[in-house]
């Protein structure tokens, strides 16, 4: 089995990481763990818009980029440590991050449509994901990122985390 388990800041994404170990997902020898997470960047075309924007703006552009996917590493690697402190094997583990361009929308996206595209080319058997990120809605019953992964995951298992 392909297990596709999706990571950010929240703490939706401990707790699936946490209930991954806990149901044993992942100690088979025949299940395969991605750990999955989206960083978004600015695009090149956002600076050929304008002859006013200067070095400045590019440097913080490009500083800001820089976080993002120092982030979403970050993200990845405290993620595989706590599978392997919970007796996964590193080499059933893999790591993978998905730069995409920010949007005009919102975060949540980029977010959405790296996972899902993930998702429908890789593979999976199962997606494991936060019921709500980093930045959910206390009220909101699913956020926006998973109810877009679990329309788009047809004939896939879905495993949502609160």
């Amino acid at each position: 089995m392909k297990l596709l388990l999706c990571v950010d800041a929240s703490g939706s994404s401990d707790k699936a990481i946490s209930l991954v170990t806990e149901l044993g997902l992942g100690h088979s020898k025949s299940v395969e763990v991605t750990l999955f997470t989206v960083c978004e960047l600015l695009p090149e075309h956002v600076f050929e818009i304008s002859a006013t924007v200067g070095m400045h703006a590019k440097d913080l552009a490009s500083a800001w980029s820089g976080k993002s996917k120092s982030l979403g590493e970050q993200a990845l690697e405290s993620a595989k440590a706590k599978l392997v402190a919970h007796g996964l094997p590193e080499s059933a583990i893999s790591l993978k991050i998905k730069v995409a361009d920010a949007t005009p929308e919102s975060r949540q996206v980029a977010a959405a449509a790296g996972i899902i595209d993930e998702l429908q080319h890789g593979g999976y058997d199962m997606v494991v994901i936060g019921r709500r990120g980093a930045r959910h809605m206390a009220d909101s019953l699913v956020g926006s990122v998973a109810e877009k992964v679990i329309r788009a995951a047809a004939g896939k298992s879905v495993l949502l985390v609160d």
